[in-house]
């Protein structure tokens, strides 16, 4: 056992930064636990001060501790071969709890496990029947343990689906949930009032089912999704949005091929999306379904196309998904849990190394965005409006409170909320390029707070655009690329204030020169425009007028292929004459 933890141990302190983008940042991927006979279970809780995995191995139950130096294993107790399932939860402060398979014995047990004064306590909760199956813990609104699952008394037998939940200590209530040919893989969640709910595919009829628990101790059973052409199949997964309104991610399909959904029901019915489809039916297909402090869901899921862990992230009311750990065989039994700042992190198992995984993210700057290959999913929290709702079309733009970075938000056609200059925001949208100019789209926004509107930050001609910002075209291009002639910091996305003399004007553009002589290819009326472009009503402006300038950073590329300067006013009183 030792000698075994030991390897483990020296496993953990492995940890891979890797380049595969989510989320404003990269994903970082470690090992937990890597010898070789890891299970294809895993189980992730966080808390404010700790991470906690429950998995099994050579037929032991483990729980994995880290605090950000690492992570610390123990053992907990025999799960047999043919055990394990597990199902960890962390109360805010304390010690953990674990639901699992006992298989060591004559007969499968349903068990939990907690830890008091360092020492593990194992109570038995219930036979499990002929069959077992993956067991689903939670806490609810007092933070008393429940656990959903299944029991199939023998092969042939009905299936039960249950829920036990404890009292007190070696107490626990058993109510029968549902009682179906058979069922794969309960999912456990509590609504916002506290009351249990369970998700399950009904095997025999190829149907996903929800069972919701009333008030006075009532199981209602309905059907979420699946039909004769298209049955469910494998697991699924179980939250609550706001509202509440309860989502379930799951697999349907027939033949060889079937697709990842989501559905939710905000009202009366179900609402059925397309996550990812056409994955190949030949191997187990794992999801994980988690909702943001921000009522956003998230899926982490085995891509069996690929075999590779995967994220859904929906944006815009879109589906955008994208690669965490491309190792071959990844991905196995994923466990996505969101922390207090809503970043995702995600428990799984490496089944190619039968290694135990934890991938996770931190939330950096807006500098994040634009390191990040067009298409990578992202989000950042806390960025400032330097531009209100309408004021330039189909876009926005945020800044950092520090002003060493802004990007623009593409809108589109999408109608986003009402946003004030100087708005404190959270954006999550894809990587994308628009002419030249890094930006983000399918962006979702949600307002945090009101705040002071940013000053702008006064730079020569010259300084306009700047440098390139990392950037590398290699494809896919990274970074932002610098104007023609560009030097000093990129400011591409900032506000700023700039000024001049009107050199020339056109049907929506004018360009002044502060004395610098910039030169950016183009031409008015077959004469080259000397200075920097500004995009705005014209009128009442000639060559000649000294003006003031402020507006957003921006770019445009030429018809000779080169990225110029160009600022964005957001008004009016974006362009005026100088005192």
């Amino acid at each position: 056992m030792e000698s075994r933890r030991l390897a483990g141990l020296i496993a953990a302190v492995a940890i891979l930064c890797v380049s595969s983008p989510c989320l404003g940042y990269y994903w970082n991927l470690e090992y937990v636990d890597w010898y070789g006979q890891a299970g294809l279970d895993s189980s992730l809780a966080l808390t404010p001060s700790a991470k906690y995995i429950a998995y099994t191995a050579s037929g032991d139950l483990f729980l994995a501790a880290g605090n950000g130096a690492g992570w610390t294993l123990e053992h907990v107790a025999a799960a047999g071969f043919g055990g394990g399932w597990c199902s960890v939860a962390a109360p805010a402060t304390g010690s953990p709890l674990i639901a699992f398979i006992d298989d060591s014995g004559a007969a499968p047990v349903l068990r939990s496990a907690s830890k008091s004064g360092g020492v593990w306590s194992v109570e038995q909760v219930d036979s499990a029947g002929w069959l077992p199956d993956y067991v689903s813990l939670k806490l609810d609104n007092l933070g008393r343990p429940a656990i959903a699952y299944s029991a199939t008394a023998a092969a042939g037998s009905p299936a039960v689906v249950k829920l036990a939940r404890r009292s007190a200590a070696g107490a626990w209530t058993i109510e029968t949930v549902a009682t179906i040919g058979d069922v794969n893989g309960p999912s456990l969640a509590f609504d916002g009032s506290g009351l249990p709910a369970v998700s399950f595919v009904d095997v025999t009829s190829g149907v996903v089912k929800l069972a919701r628990r009333s008030a006075v101790g009532s199981w209602t059973v309905e059907t979420v999704a699946g039909t004769s052409m298209t049955p469910a199949r494998w697991y699924t997964s179980l939250a609550f949005t706001a509202g509440p309104a309860p989502c379930v991610a799951y697999y349907a399909g027939a033949g060889d091929y079937l697709s990842l959904y989501y559905a939710s029901k905000p009202s009366s019915s179900w609402v059925r999306e397309v996550v990812q489809a056409q994955l190949p039916a030949g191997s187990p297909q794992y999801c994980s379904l988690a909702v943001d402090a921000y009522a956003k869901p998230a899926i982490a899921y085995l891509d069996s196309a690929t075999q590779t862990l995967g994220v859904a992230r929906r944006l815009a009311g879109k589906w955008y998904y994208e690669t965490v750990d491309g190792a071959y065989m990844s991905g196995y039994r994923p466990s996505l849990v969101f922390d207090a700042e809503s970043n995702p992190a995600i428990a799984y198992v490496d089944a190619g190394f039968s290694a135990v995984k934890y991938a996770s993210t931190q939330q950096a700057g807006l500098e994040s965005a634009k390191l990040l290959p067009d298409g990578s999913l992202l989000s950042f929290s806390g960025v400032a409006a330097s531009t209100a709702s309408g004021e330039l079309s189909e876009r926005l733009y945020v800044q950092s409170p520090a002003r060493s970075s802004g990007v623009q938000i593409y809108l589109g056609p999408q109608v986003p909320p009402a946003v004030a200059r100087g708005s404190l925001l959270r954006v999550e949208g894809r990587a994308g390029t628009r002419d030249g100019e890094r930006c983000v789209l399918s962006p979702e926004i949600t307002l945090i707070q009101a705040g002071e509107a940013p000053v702008p930050l006064n730079l020569t001609n010259t300084a306009a655009g700047g440098d390139g910002f990392h950037y590398d075209p290699f494809p896919p291009a990274i970074g932002q690329q610098g104007v023609e002639g560009g030097f000093g910091l990129n400011n591409i996305g900032l506000l700023v204030r700039t000024w001049g003399r009107v050199t020339a004007v056109a049907g929506g553009y004018l360009y002044i020169d502060d004395g610098s002589g910039l030169l950016d290819g183009t031409d008015t009326n077959g004469s080259p425009n000397a200075g920097v472009r500004v995009v705005a009503a014209t009128a009442g402006f000639v060559p000649g007028d000294f003006v003031c300038v402020t507006g957003i950073s921006s770019c445009f590329t030429t018809g000779a292929g080169t990225l110029a300067r160009q600022i964005l006013p957001r008004d009016s009183a974006g362009l005026v004459p100088c005192p």
